[in-house]
């Protein structure tokens, strides 16, 4: 007498249930492994030691080419250095009088 075996199907959606189920657990393991580890403490501060860079080194570029716009317009636009030059150094124009007022009380 020879037994059959009973085929059992498993439905879509408890594969799909089943396999969010096991990627939740490799997740929680993979995190338990780097928080309760020592190097994987020295990998999660590298991680964020070199996010931190990444921020900074984004916001030192655009200090970068903020200079280099204010450079070209230096260096090619005269009356935009003239402002520059009177706003900054206080230089007045050939000709021009310089009037200061003083307020008493």
């Amino acid at each position: 007498m020879a037994y059959r075996r009973k085929k059992v199907y498993v439905s879509e959606y408890k594969m799909q249930k089943m396999q969010k189920r096991l990627a939740l657990i490799a997740v929680a393991a993979a995190l338990l492994f780097l928080f309760f580890n020592k190097d994987g403490r020295q990998i999660i501060n590298a991680y964020f030691a070199e996010k931190s860079l990444a921020i900074k080194i984004k916001e030192a570029q655009k200090e970068n080419e903020a200079l280099l716009d204010k450079l070209r317009l230096l260096e090619n636009n005269p009356s935009y250095f003239e402002k520059i030059v009177r706003k900054e150094l206080r230089v007045i124009g050939e000709g021009e009088i310089e009037y200061r007022f003083s307020i008493k009380n």
